[in-house]
This record gives C-alpha cells, structure tokens and sequence, in this order.
C-alpha cells in the first residue's frame, strides 16, 4: 500500500492536466464544466481563464514561463509554450454561476486555492455577512470538487483516449 506522500507525489500530474483541460473546454466546449454539476438550478454556469497563466515543462526539463494580461491564454505565447510541451501550472480563472462571479487562482500541483475573490456580499445586516461569506465560500469549493472530480472520472473512462487526442489536436492546432 502507497503511503499518502508517495501517492501525492504520483498524482500530482492530475492538477496540471485538469487546468489545461479547463483552458481545453473553454476554448472548444465551454458547457463540458457545468455539464459536471447535477444541479437542478438553471443558473448558467461558465468557468474560464482570467488574466495569468504559468507555464512548467512536462518533464520538468526547463523554466516556467508567466504569461498575465487580459486574454493571456490567447497570447501567441500561450501557444508557443504549449508548443514547447509545457502546461499550466498556475491560472487565475473566474467562475460564474448566475449573477455571482468568483475570481481565483488554483495551483495545479496540489490544487491550492489562492487569492479568492467572492461575489459581492447582498446582505444589508453586518450579523448576515459571515453567513453569507461562509455561503459563497461553500459554494465555490462545492463547484470546483464536483469539476475536478467530473474531470477525473473522465480521465478515468475508457474513451479518454479520445478526449486525449482531442486535446493533441487543439494544442497542435493553438501552434
């Protein structure tokens, strides 16, 4: 049995893999996050990069690259990185459910959450807005866990292979 750093250490791919897939949906199949959500809420919603992209090599042979501005991942070198075999490593996105927006980064390697910005608070009372922050905060943690872990099942299907090569094709199309 793998003890839980040696487990950490060979999954960690997963989070780097997960934020390309993001910028992958947003740019070929903007519905494939939200699809993720069993919700019966008909609140739309959209999850795409913001303005900061950093980049890592693959293998680990190389140096980052730290694309920010707006439309980075639109950047000709976005595309020249991925060209390179490098991937995100670090992407501020914005998530969007409805009339909320949330602004943050997330960290591929272990999926850390920086640098959050909640939707504006409604609550007129002062004694309402932790409740309300504990809310938003909840519901954010709850859209990015059920994303990822849509994400993994599919990265764990037997047609992954075809999403796989779709994601090639991009990349090489991006190039």
């Amino acid at each position: 049995m793998m003890d839980r750093f040696t487990c950490m250490e060979k999954t960690k791919f997963l989070g780097r893999e997960f934020l390309l897939w993001l910028w992958y949906c947003e740019e070929q199949d903007p519905t494939a996050p939200a699809s993720l959500l069993e919700t019966s809420s008909d609140e739309e919603l959209r999850i795409y990069l913001d303005n900061k992209i950093i980049f890592e090599p693959v293998l680990a042979m190389g140096n980052k690259c730290s694309l920010s501005g707006d439309g980075s991942s639109t950047f000709p070198e976005a595309a020249y990185a991925l060209q390179l075999n490098k991937i995100p490593s670090e992407v501020k996105i914005k998530v969007v459910r409805g009339d909320r927006g949330w602004s943050l980064t997330i960290k591929g390697e272990d999926l850390q959450i920086r640098s959050l910005k909640i939707p504006k608070l409604l609550s007129q009372d002062e004694d309402a807005h932790f409740s309300e922050r504990m809310y938003l905060l909840d519901e954010i943690e709850e859209i990015l866990q059920t994303v990822f872990m849509g994400y993994v099942k599919r990265r764990i299907a037997h047609d992954w292979q075809m999403h796989r090569q779709a994601i090639q094709e991009w990349i090489e199309q991006k190039t």
